[in-house]
């Protein structure tokens, strides 16, 4: 079982359904060996609390920002912070973390509604007939924002397409990758944390594997470190490099029963989409029971 990002706590619910025995044939739990996260939300606060940590580490934020943070949230929720003068330095905070994308801090910030190929025609159009406004409005995509999000973005909102899934005119709305309203107001967690999960799937010997992207800010993997520290086993090996092609793919140490914790250089926050070779050579690895 595996899952990244908010699929990763729903992997380790299921993963949890499936050794309980819970509408699964015995056949599943028979061969249930273990299941794999990445950039994984816990739903505890140290999923946001450390991304201040981390932007600081990776020189996005002074250190008198920093530091402003660290003596004046101590104990907050960085969601929901009750101290004003935290909730006024988070704001500052936020603001920096705006101009980025926080998925992946080096590759360009995009918008995450891009227009619809359909609207880009009639925009040009109309501009064609304005002249003067023409001259002050790009009609070039930004070539750094062409991406799979992009092209999924004209290819489930293209009119052929919709007719070919036989969707009636006028009956479903636009398509979005993610609909964060949907998320805030239709989307009920009755299950705060995965934490109790992964202490109890790990505590009866299945595998867990671990894994972060470092130049995620959503997610940051100092802060997948401190959960898996809470867990309370003890370290088998200690911090090091691993390999792919005789270069180091990131960094790595285990744990008694929590599997392998790896941090993946150069990775965001879906990181097999960045580091691919790295992310099949580390799973290759991982399923044969072979050391890094």
């Amino acid at each position: 079982m595996g899952g990244e990002s908010y699929g990763g706590k729903m992997a380790t619910l299921v993963a949890h359904e499936i050794v309980q025995g819970k509408r699964i044939s015995n056949s599943c739990i028979k061969y249930f060996q273990g299941y794999l996260i990445g950039n994984a939300i816990t739903g505890e606060k140290v999923d946001k609390n450390t991304q201040a940590s981390h932007a600081y580490g990776l020189g996005l934020i002074s250190k008198e920002l920093y530091k402003l943070l660290e003596n004046n949230c101590v104990e907050e929720d960085f969601e929901n912070p009750k101290n004003a003068l935290c909730a006024a330095h988070l704001n500052v905070f936020n603001d920096h973390l705006s101009e980025i994308n926080v998925y992946s801090i080096l590759d360009p910030k995009c918008d995450d509604e891009p227009s619809t190929l359909e609207e880009i025609v009639e925009s040009r159009r109309s501009l064609q007939e304005n002249y003067v406004e023409s001259l002050s409005k790009p009609l070039i995509l930004d070539a750094n924002c062409i991406n799979g999000d992009l092209l999924a973005n004209y290819w489930a909102n293209n009119r052929f397409v919709r007719q070919a899934l036989h969707i009636k005119e006028g009956s479903v709305g636009r398509w979005h990758r993610c609909d964060f309203h949907v998320n805030t107001y239709h989307y009920k967690r009755s299950i705060p944390s995965s934490l109790p999960y992964h202490r109890n799937l790990t505590g009866r010997g299945y595998r867990a594997l671990v894994y972060n992207g470092d130049h995620d800010m959503k997610v940051p993997f100092v802060g997948a470190l401190k959960w898996i520290k809470s867990l309370g086993y003890s370290v088998l090996d200690p911090w090091r490099s691993w390999h792919v092609d005789n270069q180091v793919a990131g960094n790595e140490t285990s744990r008694h029963c929590i599997g392998f914790k790896f941090w993946l250089q150069g990775g965001s926050h879906v990181t097999p989409g960045k580091r691919p070779a790295e992310c099949f050579g580390m799973f290759k690895r991982w399923i044969a029971h072979e050391a890094l």
